[in-house]
């Protein structure tokens, strides 16, 4: 009789162990969490409901007052109106804040029935028409659920009574979801003040009034087709910065209302044309927005309201809106006067009352110093052309100086007369420096520009003559102190 091989016996043992490990693996636990999924669904209020699948959602509060959400086609915004007693026709809609209704909807998803509670009479827990809070759902197969009613408090523990329309039996869910519906109109609105659309904006209108340190201006902003902006008045017209624009706007748009007024506390309020502080419109092809901002004191107590033109609803804001106004032109004016590529450079040509000097590229780091166009050149460092460059590189503006003469401003006779020309012999750059109006404020005057006033130490800028140059590389020259 032949011996058993015992390897042979262990190995189809750790086989069949396999073999059953992968059965359970592949077949019995995603039945297990098929089952654990299919009991923790059957506990939902709303059954088999996704998010995507809810077009409005109804909420009749205590057959008073409700609020009707739909979701616009093919969109994830939401338009809010009111819902009286049962009828929710209204010529009055808003939009809806995003995600105070994805909290809502996440709450309805996720409500379940917590239990049945033995009661003969559900009025007893305001589950009447007259008491209780009402939920209908509407999805997109246009499927209506049956109506649920949300009644008062449980006495202890943090749940609430409830019941279906339809039915008598009362059961417990949680208190969350009633107070996630228990809401007005104005707890879900959208709370941005603005919604400006900056991509088809044409024309920009501000006019303010001087209070509260707003400075009195009236300004007309207009874009071309190319989408340059300009300020235009009837004194000057001059390009501003369109990323500035556009960062403005940006701002106005975050800010929010701080309290929606109704119709009776509009009236009531009675704003006066003398309480109004800022006119401000944007014009697109589209529409055309007309706003107004008034400021209300009471003593030290100061109020701020905005409302569009032509509408009866008033907003109150934050002194925020008002901060956004307070700015001179200057603001939204190009700042960066040059902006200079050292790789591009062939040639850089100085003047001064001194005398002149050209330091002109060799090679790709090869630079050299000439008196003038004839005169035979001297090598100098790159580190010399990086320091003569380095203040001329990116010049940017902190005023404007538009109806100074050139005399006042010292251009007439500059101390720096300096042209930049490219390795393809173009102008890169043409630039009058003029007086210091401080040691550390300098008049210059660049090219598409205006005078203007640059931040820069007036011993920083360019050596005056080709005698200071050589001075410069000599110091450049010592030998560095290791300390």
């Amino acid at each position: 009789m032949a011996r058993k091989n015992p390897i042979k016996s262990a190995a189809i043992f750790l086989v069949s162990i396999a073999a059953l490990a992968l059965i359970t693996f592949y077949l019995v636990l995603p039945k297990v969490d098929e089952f654990k999924e299919e009991e923790k669904n059957s506990q939902l209020l709303f059954k088999n409901l996704k998010r995507n699948q809810i077009l409005e959602i109804k909420v009749n509060n205590r057959g008073i007052e409700g609020l009707h959400l739909q979701r616009q086609a093919d969109s994830k915004d939401w338009i809010l109106s009111p819902f009286f007693g049962g009828d929710s026709s209204s010529s009055r809609s808003f939009g809806a804040d995003p995600t105070s209704v994805n909290g809502m909807i996440s709450s309805i998803l996720a409500s379940k029935d917590d239990g049945p509670v033995n009661a003969s009479d559900y009025k007893k827990f305001e589950l009447d028409k007259d008491n209780a809070i009402h939920v209908e759902i509407v999805t997109s197969s246009k499927k209506k659920y049956s109506t649920l009613l949300i009644g008062m408090n449980t006495p202890v523990n943090y749940f609430a009574y409830a019941k279906w329309a339809d039915k008598n039996e009362v059961f417990l869910v949680s208190r969350t979801l009633k107070l996630s519906l228990d809401k007005k109109i104005e707890d879900l609105r959208d709370k941005k003040l603005l919604n400006i659309a900056y991509s088809d904006m044409s024309e920009i209108n501000i006019e303010t009034r001087a209070v509260d340190n707003l400075k009195s201006q009236k300004l007309k902003f207009q874009r071309s087709g190319n989408g340059i902006w300009k300020s235009n008045s009837s004194t000057r017209s001059f390009e501003l910065d369109s990323e500035e624009i556009q960062s403005w706007i940006n701002r106005l748009n975050e800010d929010l209302v701080s309290k929606f007024l109704n119709d009776e506390s509009a009236k009531k309020l009675n704003l006066k044309e003398s309480e109004k502080i800022v006119d401000f419109s944007f014009h697109s092809e589209k529409q055309k927005q007309d706003w107004e901002l008034f400021l209300r004191k009471d003593g030290d107590n100061k109020k701020y309201y905005v409302k569009e033109k032509e509408q009866n609803e008033i907003f109150q804001s934050s002194s925020l809106v008002m901060d956004q106004f307070r700015f001179e032109i200057f603001k939204f004016r190009p700042k960066k006067l040059t902006d200079l590529d050292n790789s591009k450079i062939k040639k850089m040509l100085f003047k001064s009352p001194k005398g002149s000097y050209q330091i002109v590229r060799t090679s790709d780091e090869q630079w050299e110093l000439k008196k003038d166009e004839q005169s035979k050149g001297t090598p100098v460092k790159r580190e010399l052309v990086i320091r003569v460059l380095t203040p001329l590189r990116a010049m940017t503006a902190v005023k404007y100086h538009d109806d100074a003469k050139a005399s006042e401003l010292g251009l007439e006779n500059p101390v720096r007369d300096i042209q930049i020309i490219s390795r393809d012999g173009k102008d890169l750059a043409a630039i009058k420096i003029g007086k210091a109006l401080s040691p550390e404020e300098l008049i210059v005057a660049t090219k598409g520009f205006p005078p203007a006033s640059i931040i820069l130490d007036s011993k920083k800028i360019p050596p005056a003559s080709y005698e200071d140059v050589l001075s410069l590389q000599k110091e450049l020259d010592k030998p560095k102190d290791p300390t």
